[in-house]
């Protein structure tokens, strides 16, 4: 990963990659720090994570797409499209009568249970 702009990468989420762990187990973490060598280029970066901060390589840390939340987003209001829905009411009545149906041999037909989902 070369980093071009110095500004734009710091607050960034990023994953740490391991060599010994499959990529779904990488930890997320955010830059808060790039850390310049005496030729002024950045290779090691300070990254915080879920349980403390950590430096890493460039060449260990993968961008995520994802943005970090601004603080502007508190005055972003969302709009509703969405329309009420009522549920129909089911017309039982309590003077419905439950026939048993019975085979030709005389035995007692079970309806089958099924799930309603």
């Amino acid at each position: 990963m070369i980093i071009g702009c110095v500004s734009s990468e710091l607050g960034k989420m990023v994953l740490i990659g391991d060599d010994n762990k499959k990529r779904l187990s990488w930890p997320i973490a955010k830059i808060i720090e790039l850390i310049p060598g005496r030729d002024g280029e950045i290779r090691p970066v300070r990254l915080k994570t879920q349980h403390g901060t950590v430096i890493r390589p460039v060449q260990r840390i993968f961008p995520l797409e994802v943005q970090a939340i601004a603080n502007n987003a508190k005055g972003l209001k969302e709009e509703s499209n969405s329309v009420q829905c009522t549920k129909p009411e089911n017309d039982f009545n309590t003077n419905d009568v439950i026939v048993k149906k019975y085979t030709s041999s005389g035995r007692l037909i079970k309806e089958p249970k099924r799930l309603d989902l």
